[in-house]
């Protein structure tokens, strides 16, 4: 196992820092994780992890990789691996954005709504928004709008209940689908108007 150790120091030294706990306290990384940074295993360090060691540092993650990993690129395949390791991470990332403000407030909410049943559920119609712009951005289309009555596709549609039903028949959308483009993702689950209509 390698040992990376002076060239991190020269990083942190380039970057202001004067010690490895300087570093752990700026970045908010344990030194447990700058240790795997010294013995040449970035490759095993979290995405968000490397983003603060990098900004800390001064340096681009794929940087730190490179000079921080003892799986060199020295054949074409290794050099793929890394850089689709890159890539997810990158991508892993953006997504974590585009939620960010969904992920933090929505636990929050689900509690308050634990303590107090009677708070309207509108208020949660907000906090769904970043959702539905990342669908937006990927081009992920909703098949039906829930409660819409429409003409039963198989193709499109999974009919929930009993009864059977004919294509072109009316019915209810109970839970969205979803297409990409022509790509179909999750049928929308559909239930019969006369079956619906007999329970109420």
């Amino acid at each position: 196992m390698a040992d990376h150790t002076q060239e991190l120091r020269q990083l942190m030294k380039e970057a202001g820092i004067s010690s490895f706990r300087n570093l752990s306290d700026r970045s908010e990384v344990s030194l447990n994780t700058i240790t795997k940074l010294r013995c040449g295993q970035a490759d095993l360090i979290y995405y968000k992890d490397l983003d603060r060691l990098a900004n800390c540092l001064k340096v681009a993650i794929a940087e730190l990789i490179s000079k921080f990993s003892d799986l060199k690129p020295q054949t074409q395949n290794l050099q793929i691996a890394q850089s689709e390791l890159l890539t997810k991470l990158e991508f892993q990332q953006d997504v974590l954005i585009k939620l960010e403000s969904m992920l933090l407030q929505l636990p929050t909410v689900v509690y308050a709504i634990s303590k107090n049943p009677d708070l309207p559920a509108r208020n949660l119609l907000p906090l769904l928004r970043p959702l539905d712009n990342l669908l937006q951005d990927w081009g992920i289309e909703a098949i039906a709008t829930v409660g819409s009555e429409v003409d039963y596709n198989p193709k499109l549609h999974q009919l929930m209940g009993s009864e059977s039903i004919q294509a072109g028949d009316r019915v209810l959308v109970r839970y969205t689908g979803y297409v990409r483009g022509d790509q179909l993702l999750y049928r929308a689950r559909v239930s019969s108007i006369k079956e619906q209509t007999i329970q109420n």
